[in-house]
């Protein structure tokens, strides 16, 4: 039997450093609100939102 070599697998994508992403919303009166409890959720996921909040909350 012929030994078989896989090739190696490709490198992960790994963002540069400041790279920014840029978030696009419907322009309407509860766009503003749409904005801040998305970026609240994905703070709050990551971690970096105080304990005592939670997504959503006023």
């Amino acid at each position: 039997m012929t030994p078989v070599i896989a090739p190696p697998s490709p490198a992960p994508y790994l963002p540069r450093r400041g790279e920014r992403y840029r978030l696009v919303v419907p322009n309407a009166p509860i766009a503003p609100e749409i904005v801040r409890d998305f970026v609240a959720t994905v703070l709050w996921a990551a971690g970096h939102a105080p304990s005592s909040t939670t997504p959503g909350a006023v």
